[in-house]
C-alpha cells in the first residue's frame, strides 16, 4: 500500500513532504508516476529533489485526521524501523516555546518500509495555525534516534468553533496575494513558483521580524500561530518570498550571447529585488508605528472599537 505521505530524513530533503492543498495528501516534483494520493514515485521508490526547507502537513483544525506516513533515508531508501520502540509526532508554536501543543505515539505499522500512522482526534488539533513539528523515532531507553523535522498546517473550517481567538495567515492567502494559486498563472514555469515550505518560511521570517524590532513589548511577542495582522503580514510574507526569489535569480543570472542577441532568461531578478524590499520596508514602518501606539496604549490607556476579535493564546506564545 502507498501512504498517504512521505518524509525524508533532516532538514535538507523537502519536496517528499510537500502539503497538498487538500489536505491528506502530498506533492512531490520530478517523479514519472504519481499514485493516487498525489505521491511521485519511479520503480517503486519515492522520487524526489534535495531542498532546503522542512515538508508541510495539511490537515483540517477541530476535524479527525489519519495518515499513513512513510520516513525515507536522504538516499531514498524506507528507514527500517525494526530496532525502533516507538515514534512520537511533537509539535510547537515554535522552536523556542517549551509547551508541547501535541505530543502523540504513532503506530509502527510496516516496520521494514518505515511506515507509521498518525491519527488526530478533535480534541488533539483544537487551534488553526502553523506549527513546528517532527517525527522523533526513539529507543527503549527513550533515547532520539532520529528526527524528522516539517511543518505542520491546520486549517480553518466552517466547523471551527474558535473564530474569534485566533484567525493565522494561511498558505492559500499567501499564494492568492501573490497570484501564484496554479501552474496556470505562470505561463512560463508550467508550475507554481513557491513551494508551500518556502511560503511557510516567509511567514516565520514576518513573525519573527515582528518580535525581533525594538522596542520588545511584553505581551505582544507571537507565533506563527497567534500572529494577528493579517493584511500586513500577508503583504511581508509575499515581500519575503519575492526578495528571496529574486536573490535566487540573481545568483544564477549568466547572460549568454547568441548571434541573433542576448538571452537572460533571469533578467527579471532587480525588479523582484526592488519590490521584495520595497513591500518588507513599508512593512518595517507599519511595525514602527504599531509598536509606537501599543507603548503609547500601555502608558496612556486608549478607547478599543467594541467586539473586536480576541487574538487567543493557543499554547504558550511569549
Amino acid at each position: 500500500m502507498l501512504p498517504d505521505i512521505c518524509f525524508k530524513i533532516g532538514e535538507n530533503w523537502a519536496d517528499s513532504g510537500q502539503g497538498n492543498p487538500n489536505f491528506g495528501g502530498g506533492i512531490s516534483s520530478g517523479g514519472t508516476l504519481m499514485d493516487p494520493q498525489g505521491i511521485e514515485y519511479a520503480d517503486n521508490k519515492l522520487v524526489t529533489g534535495g531542498c532546503v526547507g522542512k515538508p508541510v502537513l495539511s490537515t483540517m483544525a477541530q476535524a479527525p485526521s489519519k495518515f499513513v506516513v512513510a520516513l525515507f533515508d536522504s538516499q531514498n531508501n524506507p528507514v527500517d524501523l525494526s530496532s525502533t520502540d516507538n515514534v512520537i509526532f511533537i509539535a510547537r508554536e515554535m522552536t523556542y516555546t517549551d509547551t508541547k501543543y501535541i505530543s502523540k505515539n504513532c503506530p509502527i505499522t510496516d516496520a521494514p518500509n518505515g511506515q507509521i500512522t498518525l491519527e488526530f482526534t478533535k480534541s488533539d488539533v483544537p487551534y488553526a495555525g502553523l506549527w513546528e513539528a517532527a517525527f522523533q523515532l526513539r529507543t527503549t531507553a527513550d533515547e532520539v534516534q532520529a528526527e524528522f523535522r516539517i511543518y505542520l498546517e491546520l486549517q480553518k473550517g466552517m466547523h471551527y468553533e474558535l473564530s474569534s481567538q485566533n484567525d493565522p495567515i494561511t498558505i492559500g492567502e499567501v499564494r492568492m496575494a501573490m497570484f501564484d494559486r496554479c501552474p496556470e498563472d505562470n505561463s512560463f514555469l508550467d508550475d507554481v513558483e513557491f513551494k508551500d515550505t518556502e511560503i511557510v518560511y516567509a511567514i516565520r521570517r514576518t513573525v519573527d521580524m515582528w518580535n525581533e524590532q525594538k522596542p520588545i513589548i511584553r505581551g505582544s511577542q507571537f507565533t506563527m500561530a497567534t500572529f494577528p495582522y493579517r493584511y500586513n503580514g500577508t503583504n511581508a510574507a509575499a515581500g519575503q518570498l519575492m526578495l528571496m526569489k529574486g536573490n535566487n535569480l540573481m545568483r544564477n543570472r549568466m547572460p549568454l550571447s547568441t548571434g541573433s542577441g542576448v538571452i537572460d532568461d533571469k533578467e527579471r531578478a532587480n525588479p523582484y529585488i526592488q519590490m521584495g524590499r520595497d513591500m518588507i520596508k513599508e512593512y518595517k514602518e507599519w511595525i514602527a508605528g504599531e509598536k509606537h501606539r501599543i507603548n503609547a496604549e500601555n502608558c496612556y490607556g486608549g478607547t478599543r472599537r467594541p467586539n473586536v476579535p480576541i487574538y487567543g493564546t493557543p499554547r504558550s506564545s511569549r
